[in-house]
């Protein structure tokens, strides 16, 4: 807030000014100025000045980009909003100067703060450095105080990363790891990135791995995954992957990192699976648990970032203080950011958690050696958790197994060793490694005869449907349709004439009107209008640098199963529009927006479509007369269908003079 007063990131600044310069190869993929421009508006804008002062915002951008933000309105919740149009005649000089004095008549007009870390690039950043710096107030650094508010998520954030986290967990199980035990098993020469390519794909078809993600183009990889082996490891979150060849052999230890994002929001899962690994592999990886176990304990609302680093060292010096020096943890706070500075999980950070924070929870041990084969290895758990309120664990988003008994892959008896104490050991995991790869070709046998049955179900439906289809085209409408009965579509009245429409709207950019639910189509330089409920579908594509709007109508002519009430309703010898696409080059933000309100006024016109139908169900019931006198006739431990509340719950069922009476055992 404004008035806690102190340095600027606890909200003692007049002004806070947010300057996103020119993108280009070089720009980093995440930076602090583009999770405000992602949090605030939902896309990023350069060469765009945030001006923030107090119960103000004020946005210096072209007139192209101002069209779409000009749409969030003029003031929300007492904060109000202003849009600046930049002028290239003067260099923006004027609007320059605009902006000056209001920092300087913001609060006290003493000081200003920036992101500085963040260094801006192209002229139009330069020259607005130029003129702010100038202007006599001090300037601080308000980093912190913008990663304390990014870093609370909200319910829609916070479904975007459980999608996510999701996604990468489903990546590792279902295709990555299954493919490097296939490696192993079959020995085949592999190398890292091509391990990594293809698990890339699999974000070329999320539906195949999670039918949750609703929209495909919002999901991207935060990297390219990465798999390290053969000696060569690399714990940071900056690693990359390499062209060296997996290594599968005796005593090896592969890492593997997947990470996903879904709307812009990050997750991160890492795994090791062991080779053959020997003793002293599995005591370090034991040791390796019980720190994710106590620290998990800690991860609490209220409590200090510092605790979680200080518990696993605790927990590493009274199991084997020699691993203290080869301990990489513990990780940091993600979301818009993959890695939010401020929540970096150290013991010099000191902070808070608080509910609804994302963590990026990451334990390691690097650069250890295994004398038996004289090889050096790492391990390496990372997990994406939410911080819940009320003092509750954490909740786990990326749930994949990491007991040792999951990780651990023997490929073969051991001939070399002779000694008693590992002769137990041997065959204790290649029972579990051959029982979970019998588990999994069950699963495999299962899922492929689920498929032919699912084609055996698509083959009769299509035949079924090609029946009706033949029945009906004998006749024009089906008689069952009561013209009567129908949905009086000639009462839809959006415009009662021209007069009417929107003033002052391009005639080349297609606007929706939400309160008329009517959307207005540019048609040889008019603005022509259709009701909401004519429209079947939209769609939106993304073909080479141009963005491609499809908007498909309802017609006469479509399958049966799509003739609604609309196309029955008005006749027949009318002429229809079944489709128009609409196409545009660059940023396109108006077939990106007009494809979004589409979307979220077809949702609210069905909802109140349903509702209305729902409430003509409704039957009035006369009060029930209760037997007061006498025995009164009972079953009990029944259920009711469907459930009253939100859980099922059993109750007892009372017979009354004109009717019956449920009730819940929860409510009494």
């Amino acid at each position: 807030g404004w008035g806690k007063g102190g340095k600027p990131g606890g909200g003692g600044a007049d002004a806070l000014v947010i300057t996103y310069g020119s993108r280009d190869e070089d720009s980093p993929l995440y930076s602090r100025t583009a999770s405000i421009h992602l949090f605030l508006f939902g896309y990023e804008f350069p060469d765009t000045v945030l001006l923030f002062t107090k119960n103000k915002l004020t946005v210096l951008c072209s007139s192209k980009k101002a069209r779409y933000i000009s749409d969030l309105g003029a003031e929300e919740k007492g904060i109000k909003f202003e849009v600046l149009h930049r002028d290239k005649s003067d260099k923006d000089a004027k609007n320059f100067q605009t902006m000056v004095a209001m920092m300087k008549k913001s609060g006290k007009g003493t000081l200003a703060g920036h992101l500085p870390k963040e260094a801006q690039s192209g002229k139009f950043a330069k020259r607005w450095a130029e003129v702010w710096k100038k202007s006599g107030m001090r300037i601080e650094s308000v980093s912190l105080g913008f990663g304390r508010v990014l870093s609370v998520k909200d319910k829609a954030a916070l479904k975007s990363v459980e999608i996510a986290a999701r996604f990468s967990a489903n990546v590792f199980r279902r295709h990555l790891q299954d493919e490097i035990e296939k490696a192993c098993d079959e020995e085949k020469d592999i190398t890292h990135r091509k391990l990594s390519e293809e698990a890339q794909k699999c974000f070329d078809n999320p539906k195949k791995f999670d039918k949750g993600v609703l929209s495909p183009d919002d999901l991207d990889v935060c990297y390219e995954p990465v798999i390290q082996s053969g000696g060569h490891y690399d714990l940071k979150p900056s690693s990359v992957v390499d062209d060296r060849k997996l290594d599968f052999g005796k005593h090896s230890a592969i890492v593997c990192k997947v990470g996903a994002r879904y709307k812009n929001y990050c997750s991160n899962l890492v795994r090791t699976i062991f080779i053959d690994p020997s003793k002293h592999m599995e005591k370090a990886y034991r040791i390796l648990i019980e720190v994710y176990l106590a620290c998990n304990k800690v991860m609490r609302d209220k409590k200090k970032i510092c605790d979680i680093y200080n518990t696993a060292v605790g927990v590493i010096k009274r199991s084997n203080k020699k691993l203290l020096s080869h301990f990489v943890g513990c990780g940091f706070g993600t979301g818009l950011e993959f890695r939010e500075s401020n929540l970096v999980l150290n013991d010099k950070n000191h902070q808070i958690l608080k509910a609804g924070m994302i963590l990026n929870f990451s334990i390691g041990f690097s650069d250890l050696t295994d004398k038996e084969a004289n090889k050096t290895y790492a391990m390496q758990i990372s997990d994406t958790v939410q911080i819940m309120p009320n003092d509750a664990n954490p909740r786990l988003l990326t749930p994949v197994k990491r007991d040792w008994k999951e990780v651990a892959l023997v490929m073969g008896d051991d001939e070399d060793e002779d000694e008693e104490d590992d002769e137990p050991m041997v065959p204790q995991t290649m029972s579990h490694y051959e029982e979970r790869r019998r588990r999994r070709e069950e699963e495999a046998k299962s899922s492929r005869e689920q498929e032919k049955q699912d084609k055996v179900r698509k083959e009769l439906a299509r035949k079924k449907q090609e029946e009706l289809l033949r029945r009906l085209a004998k006749s024009k409408v089906d008689d069952s349709f009561d013209q009567k009965a129908a949905f009086d579509y000639s009462k839809i009245n959006s415009y009662k004439s021209v007069t009417d429409f929107p003033k002052d709207k391009p005639t080349n950019q297609i606007f929706v009107d939400v309160k008329k639910e009517a959307i207005l189509l540019p048609i040889f330089k008019q603005l022509v209008p259709f009701h909401i409920s004519t429209i079947r579908s939209a769609t939106k594509s993304e073909e080479g640098n141009y963005t491609v709007l499809r908007i498909n109508f309802a017609a006469p002519d479509m399958a049966f199963k799509n003739r609604n009430a609309y196309i029955q309703a008005v006749p027949q010898n009318r002429h229809f529009v079944q489709e128009l696409t609409f196409k545009a080059g660059g940023a396109a933000d108006n077939l990106h927006r007009s494809y979004f309100n589409i979307q979220e006024l077809r949702k609210r016109v069905k909802t109140r479509i349903k509702e209305k139908e729902d409430k003509k169900s409704l039957v009035i019931q006369k009060e029930l007369k209760l037997i007061r006198k006498g025995p009164v006739h009972k079953l009990r431990d029944l259920s009711c269908r469907p459930p009253i509340t939100r859980r099922k719950s059993t109750g007892v069922l009372e017979a009354h003079q004109n009717g019956l009476r449920f009730i819940s055992t929860r409510d009494s």
